[in-house]
C-alpha cells in the first residue's frame, strides 16, 4: 500500500521502483500482488502500470475514507463467460435466493464463532462476561438457522425475511462486542456511513480499503459481474455481489483484528483520529492507517483450517470465490460458506 505522500512508483526493466525524496527501492514484479495507492500525492509511471497489468497485477486507487476511487484491471481475465450468465439468469430461480441465505448465514455463523472463540478466552478469569458473549453466541446461531429455514424460490420473494434476521444477528452481536471495547473510545453501536468515531471509523476502513479490495479481485478475477449480487439489492454504481461475498469474512479479516489491537494496547485512544479542517470533522490519523494495514495484511496471509487443509486466508477468499462459479454452473455443487475455526 502506497500512502506516503511523494512517493513515485515506477519501473526498471522486471522490477518496480519505488522513490521519494531520501530512499529508492526496487521490488520484483513477481513478488507484487497488489499496488494499492491510497494517497492522492503518490504517483505512477505508464510504464509501471504496464508491468502490472501484464503480470495481472490489480491496481487500486484508494481513499483515505476506504471505498477505492477504482481499480485498473488488464482487458484479458480468467474465467469463462458462462459463469456470468449463470450469474445473471440465477437471480430469477432458487439458485439466487440460496446464495443469499447463505450469505447471511454465513456471516451470522461467523459472528457466532468470535463470540465462542471470546467466550473460550475469558471463560475463567472473566466468568460474567464470558455467560454474555456465550448467549449472545447462542442468539445468533438460532438466527443463523432462521434465515437458513426461510422458503422461497427467488431473491425478491425472501430478501426481507432474510435481511430482518441478517439485522437482528448483528445486533446481537456488536452488542456483545461493545462489551469488548475500551469504555474511552465511546463507541456508539455499529455505524456505517459517515462515522467519525474511533471504532466504526477502524471498522469502516478495514472493511472498505482492506476485505472489499480482496473479495472485488477474487470476484473479478474468477470471470463474475462484482455489481451483479443477490443479498444486497441493485443500485447503480453499487457492487452488490462484492459486498455479499464480502459478509463471510468480516469477522476474522477485521473484526477479530481490531479487537487485537485494542486489546494489545496498540493504539492510544487520542492518536486514533485527527481532526480533518477541509472536511471538518474527524478522521483517521496516518500512524492508525498504518497499524490497520500492517495487520490486515498480515491476517490475510495468515494460515487459515480450510476444507481439511490449511493455507492463506487470501487464497482462501480466492478460493471461495471459484467455488461460487462452480456452484452457478452446476448447483450440485453446493456453496459453503467459509467458516472461523473457534
Amino acid at each position: 500500500m502506497l500512502s506516503e505522500f511523494g512517493l513515485f512508483l515506477g519501473r526498471k526493466r522486471n522490477r518496480y521502483v519505488v522513490r521519494n525524496s531520501k530512499e529508492k527501492k526496487e521490488i520484483l514484479s513477481t513478488d507484487v500482488e497488489q499496488i494499492h495507492i491510497l494517497n492522492p500525492g503518490v504517483s505512477l509511471s505508464i510504464s509501471a502500470m504496464r508491468l502490472a497489468l501484464t503480470n495481472q497485477t490489480l491496481v487500486v486507487l484508494g481513499s483515505r475514507n476506504g471505498w477505492p476511487h477504482g481499480f485498473v484491471v488488464p482487458a484479458k481475465i480468467s474465467g469463462t463467460i458462462r459463469g456470468k450468465r449463470e450469474q445473471f439468469l440465477a437471480y430469477q430461480d432458487s439458485r439466487g435466493a440460496t446464495l443469499a441465505k447463505r450469505f447471511a448465514s454465513g456471516k451470522a455463523y461467523n459472528q457466532r464463532n468470535l463470540l465462542k472463540l471470546l467466550w473460550k478466552n475469558r471463560v475463567r478469569t472473566e466468568p460474567s462476561l464470558a455467560e454474555m458473549l456465550y448467549k449472545a453466541s447462542e442468539e445468533v446461531e438460532k438466527l443463523a438457522r432462521e434465515t437458513e429455514a426461510i422458503n422461497g424460490d427467488s431473491v425478491d420473494k425472501i430478501r426481507t425475511d432474510v435481511m430482518n434476521r441478517e439485522a437482528r444477528a448483528s445486533k446481537e452481536y456488536w452488542t456483545a462486542i461493545s462489551s469488548l471495547i475500551p469504555a474511552e473510545l465511546g463507541f456508539p453501536g455499529r455505524k456505517t456511513r459517515g462515522a467519525t468515531d474511533p471504532v466504526n471509523a477502524m471498522l469502516n476502513f478495514g472493511y472498505k480499503a482492506m476485505l472489499f479490495v480482496e473479495c472485488w479481485k477474487a470476484i473479478y478475477y474468477a470471470g463474475l459481474d462484482p455489481y451483479a449480487g443477490y443479498l444486497h439489492a441493485d443500485r447503480p454504481g453499487k457492487p452488490s455481489l462484492a459486498l455479499d461475498f464480502m459478509e463471510e469474512f468480516r469477522q476474522h479479516t477485521v473484526d477479530r483484528v481490531i479487537l487485537a489491537i485494542f486489546s494489545k494496547k496498540m493504539l492510544k485512544a487520542e492518536e486514533i483520529t485527527e481532526f480533518d479542517e477541509a472536511k471538518n470533522q474527524q478522521r483517521l490519523s496516518k500512524q492508525t492507517i498504518q497499524v490497520l494495514t500492517k495487520e490486515i495484511t498480515g491476517q490475510l496471509e495468515s494460515d487459515v483450517a480450510y476444507r481439511g487443509e490449511r493455507c492463506q486466508l487470501k487464497d482462501a477468499i480466492q478460493n471461495q470465490a471459484r467455488s461460487l462459479v462452480a456452484y452457478l454452473m452446476n448447483p450440485a455443487k453446493a456453496y459453503s460458506t467459509f467458516e472461523l475455526a473457534w
